[in-house]
């Protein structure tokens, strides 16, 4: 009977240190680190952005991919694991900005140009970059474009999975 506690002891003793070891070669998520994540982005329990029934997302950890709230958030994680983050507007897309709201006279358009109240525009920028925006007012002869990310003052709600870390 003693002989088979020992026996029981001694492979109790190789699996826990068989699962240390392999639990210790799991990739974290840091600095410099390949990540392939699935997620699914929720706003007021509705889902904005998701990578179900698509590719999982894949970016190096730290080259500003990610926004910086959720980069911070991912840390340590590995492989395998699940978790839900809650992100305040500062930590995700930030706040509103009041001064990103732009009244423009519809003639500086080019003519035909569609406006559509909550659709997204296209302008020219400084250096003849191209700048989105959406429209949230046009009245008579001036539109009102916003050019705040459409998720910025908002509290997000995302479930990651991460798929790899290398």
């Amino acid at each position: 009977m003693k002989r088979n506690y020992l026996l029981m002891g001694v492979l109790f003793l190789a699996l826990a240190v068989f699962v240390k070891d392999g639990s210790a070669k799991m990739t974290k998520i840091s600095i410099g680190k390949k990540v392939t994540m699935d997620y699914i982005t929720k706003i007021d329990g509705q889902v904005v952005e998701t990578t179900t029934g698509k590719q999982p997302i894949v970016f190096i950890m730290g080259d500003g991919q990610v926004i910086p709230g959720l980069a911070k958030k991912l840390e340590g994680l590995k492989k395998g694991d699940v978790k839900v983050i809650h992100l305040k507007p500062k930590e995700g897309f930030g706040e509103v900005i009041e001064e990103a709201v732009h009244e423009f006279p519809v003639a500086s358009f080019p003519q035909g140009t569609q406006f559509v109240v909550g659709g997204m525009i296209q302008v020219q920028g400084p250096n003849d970059q191209p700048v989105a925006g959406i429209v949230k007012n046009l009245v008579e002869d001036k539109v009102t474009i916003d050019f705040n990310h459409p998720f910025a003052g908002k509290d997000l709600d995302i479930e990651i999975k991460i798929v790899n870390v290398e």
